[in-house]
């Protein structure tokens, strides 16, 4: 698993707010956590996914800069 940094700027914090708001809002309505018998286990297990493809397009986007 990758190391995520505390927030460098204001700029940053204010992401990371933003995000961790929008997927304390968005997952429990998803389909997948709504429907599992385990809601904690299944909103982990999407945050992972979510993660993953994020820094996936993080990596992707800053390989085509250098």
């Amino acid at each position: 698993m990758a190391f995520i940094t505390d927030p460098q700027s204001e700029e940053e914090t204010l992401a990371k707010a933003a995000i961790s708001r929008a997927l304390t809002v968005v997952l429990p309505e998803v389909y997948f956590v709504a429907q599992a018998e385990d809601k904690f286990e299944a909103e982990n297990r999407l945050i992972i996914d979510v993660g993953n493809a994020l820094r996936g397009a993080i990596d992707a986007a800053g390989s085509q800069h250098n």
